[in-house]
């Protein structure tokens, strides 16, 4: 993360707490019922958090967790759901779920590629969704903008959390749109599309979720 944001985060005053994580709904906390408690859930395109899923996952220094397969076996795992961590489509519906069953808990989903192309006006929506001002929604889209974050993570820094992701995970990608072509093949991108349609068929995404999809 930007240390300067860092920073305005570490400095916030009251009992507001901003926490980021990876997890799916199961494993949040309880509190998120008893109190009102704001979501915000970012999407991005399949087969791209694929590709940067798989080049993240074959940089990572320790055996334990690094994949050490080819992207057709990566490929594979995920269709079949039996990837660590589980799959993309495991935690899209995970959360289409919780959504559908939780109605009062409040979450606001982002699509990554509008971030990317519009960030000024998906920031405005999101102070409205917060309740906070949108004044200066074009300077934080600077701020927050993938470069400045990235070229944060990769200056020097005493910061444990940093340094080690910086050395041992590469966790800064390129955060390209439609990467996925440089990975998939005709064939490979033709069997997940029919896995898609099967997988989301048997949910309600086609009503909520899956406008933030593509």
């Amino acid at each position: 993360m930007n240390t300067k944001v860092d920073e305005k985060l570490q400095a916030i005053v009251g009992p507001r707490r901003i926490i980021t994580s990876h997890l799916p709904p199961k494993f949040l906390p309880e509190d998120i019922f008893r109190k009102q408690v704001k979501l915000v859930y970012i999407m991005r395109n399949s087969k791209d958090t694929l590709v940067s899923w798989y080049d993240m996952a074959s940089k990572y220094e320790q055996d334990t967790v690094r994949f050490q397969g080819t992207w057709e076996e990566f490929l594979e795992l995920q269709l079949a759901g039996e990837y660590l961590w589980g799959s993309w489509f495991e935690h899209v519906l995970a959360w289409e779920k919780f959504m559908s069953d939780n109605p009062e808990v409040p979450v606001f989903v982002a699509q990554y590629e509008k971030l990317k192309e519009q960030p000024a006006d998906v920031i405005r929506d999101l102070c409205r969704f917060l309740g906070q001002p949108d004044t200066l929604a074009e300077q934080i889209a600077t701020a927050t903008s993938f470069d400045n974050m990235k070229a944060g993570t990769q200056k020097k820094s005493k910061d444990v959390f940093e340094t080690f992701f910086r050395e041992h995970v590469g966790i800064a990608g390129k955060g390209l749109v439609k990467s996925w072509k440089t990975k998939f093949t005709v064939d490979q991108s033709e069997r997940f599309n029919r896995a898609f349609e099967e997988k989301m068929a048997r949910s309600e995404l086609g009503n909520s979720l899956r406008k933030y999809i593509y």
